[in-house]
């Protein structure tokens, strides 16, 4: 008997068992989806650890070197892009959140709730603008004379730094985040 075809009243027996099949396939696709979830979420937020780490070293090393006029070396540059390749990596393991979490919702609904609204609409948009900000930091210092790497490196990288701390849902917020 097909799943879904209409059942006489002697078939009930069929009819529990189908059910009990489908209940049971739904809660294990819930259940892959729900640790899938999970692992991404944890994945997301010790990405954040180590890409707010790598940020405040590009920004104390830059403010440094920008205010001593010292040369940006090498190893400055690669922490610099080091900092731009977590940054990215954080945005794809968000873009795959985006579409699996229930905390994000597209109807009219979405906007009375705050915890909805935020990861629906703010905490996406604000990360994408301050990842931009570090992408193009990054880009106009790979471009930039030496003498003028650092300051380049600081002032995009500052502003996308305080757009990402305006943009985390921190724990005291009350958005539904720990802080792991």
């Amino acid at each position: 008997m097909v799943l879904g075809a209409r059942y006489t009243g002697e078939n009930n027996s069929q009819l529990l068992i189908d059910k009990t099949f489908q209940l049971f396939c739904c809660l294990r696709n819930k259940t892959k989806i729900m640790s899938l979830y999970s692992i991404l979420v944890h994945i997301h937020s010790v990405l954040r650890w180590v890409l707010l780490v790598f940020m405040i070293y590009s920004l104390v090393i830059s403010f440094i070197k920008w205010r001593k006029s010292g040369a940006f070396s090498k190893t400055d540059s690669l922490m610099a892009s080091l900092t731009v390749h977590f940054s990215h990596l954080q945005l794809l393991v968000g873009f795959i959140l985006y579409f699996i979490s229930f905390k994000v919702m597209f109807d009219k609904a979405a906007m009375t709730s705050p915890m909805i609204r935020f990861f629906t609409v703010e905490h996406i948009l604000i990360m994408i603008i301050a990842i931009t900000c570090l992408t193009i930091g990054n880009i106009k210092a790979k471009k930039a004379e030496p003498s003028k790497k650092a300051k380049l490196i600081f002032i995009w990288f500052a502003v996308g730094f305080i757009l990402m701390m305006a943009g985390i849902p921190w724990p005291f917020r009350g958005l539904g985040s720990g802080w792991m």
